[in-house]
Formats: structure tokens, C-alpha cells, sequence
């Protein structure tokens, strides 16, 4: 007896068990879609745009992309149809006057003789009026006049139809000029060309894959102020990048920071000491990716959703001329159309306004690719 207690208990803990694990806390994208479906069934496609976009950039699910684009259609249709496109001139004719007769005066009973009437004041300008008991001779029948014929109505113009209301393009990259796109596509291949294909700054990247991006990303792009050293310790070659490099690039392009510490990074050990991180000195590997923006859109809370396409450059012109300032400032049908580019995957980010040296720049919130 006391077996099949013990049996009995152990299924009921089992299946405690596997009903807590089935839970998950993580944020579906089924609930997004699904909510911004009743966002638009109400015909409020504002919170149905912000609820896609919140989901792509939590959830990372490129599905909504396509149901994005699909509200964003319904609202700008939406938006058409409620602009008045036709004004109606109506034209009163005036109807013309009916032919009247007038009604044969009624013979006036007898009466004596009228008095003669008192001559009119010469100073007043009025008329004395007889005794109202005694009744006027009745005038003569007034002749019937004929019957005017009104003139035809005026010919209404033709309705004027007003132009249909313009409405702005959603994509905010119709409008930008070459300098703009060099801007923008210079702040998405920052994370291309070190290999960062996704990023949320609610902490789903490692430490590790941050301090990585900050040593890559000045070990191609030095500055006079953020640079990577050359040293030697124990006789060994080492980069070197201080713990201020890492902290600044790391709140510059994602607004975001590490704890200091030496780590292990893929299959090498870096060690953090005097305040800096040494990394094992290599050479020889190659960073010729470029990303090209292809639709821009501005978000409810002031922020920005991207989409965008990463081509890799040839690698005979890149050890020949580098990754040169035109690839940058290429639209997306240049940068398909160019024979040394090579599409390699698509991608989505949100971004906010960022000002670098008194000059509009970005900063990255998050970012996933297919």
C-alpha cells in the first residue's frame, strides 16, 4: 500500500512540474499580432503600427514585418478617404413669376354721394383720408397683364473636382539626400562589419560580445581620442583598449555598459589589468561588409524603425581600396545595382536620434537579422 502512495505522489509532482515549465515569461509574437489585429478591427491603426513595431523589437519575429507594412497601407488609405475630394456647385434657377389676374372689382353698395375731399395741406405732404364709412367710387377693372416669359435659368458649371490631398510618403528615405544616407548607413555597418547580427539593449547580449564590438570596432575605426594600442607583455604582442574606450563606445553607439573584468572570448583569454583590456595580438582578417538602409519609418515615441540589407564588398577591392566613402552613401537600388556588392542577409532596427559633434547621428536600440 504504501508503494502506491509513494508512486502516486511522484506522478502528481511530475506533472507540477512539467505545468510550471510550460510557462514561459518571454514575449510572443502571436500576442502582438494578435493585438494590433484589435487595434485595427477598431479601426485604430496608430496603436496597431506601435504594437508591430514594439513586437519586432522584442520579440525579433521578421514575420510581423509584412502585417506592418500591411496596417501601415490600411492607414494611409484610411487617411485618403477622409480628405473631401469633389465640391458640388449647386445653382438655384429662379422660377419664373406666375401670371396673375386681377379679380373683378365687387360693385360698392349704395351710398350717398361722397363729399367732396378737403384739398391737401400744401406743408404737410399728406393726403387727408375720406371717413372710412363712406366707400370710394370703385376704379376701373385693371387690365389683365400678359404673362412674362422668365428668362432661362442660368447653365450651372461643371462641378470642379479638387485635387486629391497629398500624402507624405511614409518612408522617410524618399526624402533623404546623399549626405543623409552616408549618415545613417555608416552608423547600421558599424555592427555589420565586426559581425553583430543582433542586439537588444534590455541585456540579451553578453558581456563578452560587448567588449568585443568596442575592440573591433576601434580597431577599424581609430579616432584620435579611441584608438587600440600595441604592447608586449611577458614578452607576448597584445592590442590593447582602456576600460574609458570600451565604456565610451559602448554608450555612444547603444547606450549601454559592461562590468570590467578579464574574460574569455571564443577560444582566447583576455586578460583586464592597469585599467586596460590586453587582447592577443592577430592581424590578417577582413572587414568588408556594408549596410545599405532600404525603408525608414518614425515610431509613436520619436524613435526609428529601419530595414536594411547587408552586402558584402568585393574582397579584391577592398584589399585594394578599402571600404571607400561612396559605398556609403549608396541608395538601395545603387547598392543593388553595384557589381562589388554581394547581398548577404536583411535586417531590422530601432533607433533613436543621437547627436555627434553638433551633427544628427543615431543610437541602436536593437537589431535582429533573418
Amino acid at each position: 500500500m504504501k508503494r502506491w502512495i509513494c508512486l502516486g505522489l511522484t506522478v502528481v509532482l511530475l506533472l507540477a512540474l512539467i505545468g510550471c515549465n510550460s510557462t514561459e515569461n518571454t514575449p510572443k509574437s502571436d500576442s502582438y499580432r494578435t493585438r494590433a489585429e484589435d487595434y485595427v478591427a477598431q479601426g485604430d491603426y496608430n496603436n496597431a503600427i506601435k504594437k508591430l513595431e514594439e513586437g519586432i523589437a522584442q520579440t525579433g519575429d521578421l514575420s510581423l514585418l509584412d502585417y506592418l507594412h500591411q496596417v501601415q497601407d490600411m492607414a494611409a488609405t484610411a487617411e485618403t478617404a477622409a480628405v473631401p475630394v469633389e465640391t458640388e456647385v449647386a445653382v438655384i434657377a429662379t422660377s419664373a413669376p406666375e401670371s396673375t389676374e386681377v379679380p373683378p372689382m365687387t360693385a360698392a353698395p349704395t351710398a350717398p354721394p361722397a363729399p367732396a375731399p378737403a384739398p391737401a395741406n400744401p406743408n404737410s405732404g399728406i393726403v387727408d383720408v375720406p371717413p372710412a364709412s363712406v366707400a370710394p367710387p370703385a376704379p376701373a377693372p385693371a387690365p389683365t397683364p400678359a404673362a412674362t416669359t422668365a428668362p432661362p435659368a442660368t447653365t450651372a458649371p461643371p462641378a470642379t473636382t479638387a485635387p486629391p490631398a497629398t500624402q507624405p510618403d511614409p518612408n522617410l528615405l524618399s526624402r533623404y539626400s546623399a549626405d543623409q544616407f552616408e549618415t545613417l548607413n555608416t552608423f547600421l555597418s558599424n555592427f555589420s562589419e565586426v559581425g553583430l547580427r543582433s542586439f537588444n539593449r534590455w541585456g540579451n547580449n553578453s558581456d563578452e560580445e560587448l567588449l568585443m564590438f568596442a575592440f573591433l570596432h576601434y580597431k577599424i575605426n581609430p579616432t584620435s581620442s579611441h584608438k587600440i594600442e600595441y604592447e608586449t607583455y611577458n614578452n607576448e604582442p597584445y592590442y590593447t583598449i582602456s576600460a574609458s574606450t570600451v565604456d565610451y563606445c559602448l554608450e555612444r553607439f547603444m547606450g549601454t555598459k559592461l562590468q570590467h573584468m578579464s574574460r574569455d572570448i571564443y577560444n582566447f583569454h583576455v586578460e583586464f589589468m592597469n585599467d586596460k583590456y590586453y587582447f592577443p595580438a592577430a592581424d590578417g582578417d577582413s572587414y568588408n561588409y556594408l549596410t545599405v538602409a532600404n525603408y525608414m519609418v518614425k515610431n509613436n515615441d520619436g524613435t526609428y524603425t529601419v530595414y536594411y540589407d547587408v552586402y558584402e564588398v568585393d574582397l579584391q577591392a577592398y584589399w585594394e581600396d578599402g571600404m571607400q566613402k561612396s559605398y556609403y552613401r549608396s541608395s538601395t537600388s545603387e547598392a543593388a545595382n553595384n557589381s562589388k556588392f554581394t547581398w548577404s542577409y536583411s535586417g531590422v532596427a530601432v533607433v533613436e536620434d543621437f547627436k555627434l559633434n553638433d551633427k544628427p547621428n543615431f543610437k541602436l536600440i536593437s537589431c535582429y537579422s533573418d
